[in-house]
């Protein structure tokens, strides 16, 4: 009797453990808030405080910048129209300037127009 109270126990002991784990919830990109994109000219976004052609912000040589630039930075659209990364977001699409902190899913680009690899 004493083996079949052990063998409750543990059913009960392993029932409340199985139940208690979370669930693993699935990525869902419509609760997506941020994308951070790094890459080359394909991923580029133009910004109001990076080079013309080149960046968001900063370029290679100089990649420093404040929080207060970051925010205020904006997205400048280019004559080629939105990338893939603002299709993506919905951030920038739009003519004229865009901050990252008004979309839905913000975009950082942190992307180099003309970055290549290193063949070292």
């Amino acid at each position: 009797m004493s083996s079949f109270k052990n063998l409750i126990l543990a059913y009960l002991v392993l029932s409340v453990g199985v139940s208690a784990a979370p669930k693993k919830t699935k990525f869902n990109w419509h609760d997506t808030k941020y994308m951070l994109a790094f890459g080359d000219s394909y991923t580029y976004v133009q910004g109001t405080a990076g080079h013309v052609n080149s960046t968001f912000t900063g370029d290679y040589f100089d990649f420093s910048f404040t929080e207060n630039e970051l925010l205020n930075n904006k997205i400048v659209q280019n004559q080629g129209g939105p990338n893939w990364a603002e299709y993506l977001t919905g951030c920038g699409v739009k003519p004229d300037l865009t901050s990252p902190l008004s979309c839905k899913t913000q975009l950082w680009d942190f992307a180099f127009g003309g970055a290549d690899i290193s063949i070292k």
